[in-house]
């Protein structure tokens, strides 16, 4: 794993093993601030016009943090005060607080489109949940009650390890299936611990005339802060035909909105066994 430049928007990673990932998140989280203000306070800038005027910040990097930005979104958000450079995957998040959208914004000068964006927050209601993330905005969120519910990632991949260690004796970590960017986080487990369930699928894909070598069920967590995925859970199978995966069902879904807390997700996980025993009945014929 290289941690150099995770300031950066293309920054991604893999793990080789889930402590390797639960630390990485844990120091994510300790780079990450999240702040709570009045959407109509918010204001989008130009950053090569606030640049030379933002004090530098006590994040390592600073000026790379700067070039990097000039680089992609070329935009800082105004908070009443204080001013952060913004991250590509803040983008959605910052218009959907507006109440705007449009393959048409994308064609604008940057400082028009500021200019129009701006227009729209003004006039926007309730409260903004902004995440501060490695020098960089990452998300601006609804921050009223109802609106988005923080989810801490290391919690939610440690609540699954554990749940899993539990209930699928033998479950395993697939190496290097672990990946972060600043937009989502995934990783993927094979599950062991029920030789009966293996069987009856192996059974039922030989009746439904699919020939592919079940190896074990499994699941993939993927879970995000800047709204692009719900802490989900997708049952499947693998295969040993070309690495092939059979999905069972939709996943398992919990959105970060209405309060959604560790409790919920937690009765997600406990879907699971049933989730992998009803997809038998349900699978197609040839």
């Amino acid at each position: 794993m290289n941690e150099t430049r995770i300031y950066a928007d293309a920054f991604e990673t893999t793990f080789a093993n889930p402590k390797e990932m639960l630390d990485f998140l844990a120091e994510r989280a300790k780079a990450a601030t999240w702040i709570r203000k009045p959407t109509r306070s918010l204001r989008l800038v130009p950053i090569s016009q606030e640049a030379e005027h933002m004090e530098a910040s006590s994040t390592a990097d600073w000026e790379e943090i700067l070039k990097d930005t000039e680089k992609n979104t070329q935009l800082a958000l105004k908070v009443r005060g204080e001013t952060y450079p913004v991250r590509d995957c803040a983008i959605k998040t910052i218009l959907d607080r507006a109440g705007i959208s449009g393959a048409g914004l994308r064609k604008l000068e940057k400082s028009n489109y500021a200019r129009v964006v701006n227009y729209c927050l003004k006039v926007a209601k309730g409260d903004a949940l902004i995440k501060i993330a490695d020098g960089k905005v990452s998300a601006v969120h609804g921050g009223d009650s109802h609106d988005y519910s923080i989810l801490d990632m290391r919690a939610v991949f440690e609540t699954t390890m554990q749940y899993l260690d539990t209930n699928f004796k033998g479950s395993s970590y697939m190496e290097g299936s672990g990946a972060f960017d600043h937009s989502i986080v995934s990783a993927m487990w094979e599950l062991g611990g029920n030789q009966e369930l293996l069987d009856t699928y192996r059974i039922a894909l030989a009746d439904h005339g699919m020939t592919d070598k079940v190896i074990a069920p499994a699941v993939r967590l993927t879970t995000s802060d800047v709204a692009a995925s719900g802490a989900n859970l997708y049952p499947m199978l693998l295969c040993d035909s070309g690495n092939r995966t059979i999905s069972l069902g939709n996943p398992i879904k919990l959105a970060h909105t209405g309060g959604a807390d560790l409790v919920q997700f937690m009765n997600n996980l406990r879907m699971l066994c049933s989730r992998y025993q009803d997809a038998v009945a349900d699978m197609p014929k040839s």
